[in-house]
């Protein structure tokens, strides 16, 4: 599978991931499938461009979900525990808490 940086980087965007959950209609991810020639299911899919991005690019959602994983996940339970993504604080956002 061949993705660019820049669609990878888009691909895992809060906006895309919403699209991805409220809309019925995923045309970015279709037009990225049909790029690469690849014709497996969502979760194969981002499976792949996850693990292409881990190797080539790792962007800010690639940090954050690596700091999720290891730390909240690996140390704490899920259901005792609680990761709070853009959390506004004043007049700044704290990345991650």
């Amino acid at each position: 599978m061949e993705i660019s940086n820049r669609k990878l980087s888009r691909l895992f965007s809060p906006s895309t991931l919403r699209k991805l959950v409220d809309d019925s209609s995923h045309s970015f991810i279709d037009q990225i499938k049909q790029e690469s020639d690849s014709f497996i299911v969502n979760g194969e899919f981002f499976d792949q461009a996850y693990a292409l991005m881990s190797k080539r690019y790792r962007n800010e959602y690639f940090f954050k979900n690596t700091l999720l994983n290891k730390i909240l996940l690996g140390r704490h339970s899920v259901r005792t525990s609680t990761a709070i993504r853009e959390l506004p604080v004043g007049g700044s956002i704290l990345d991650f808490f």
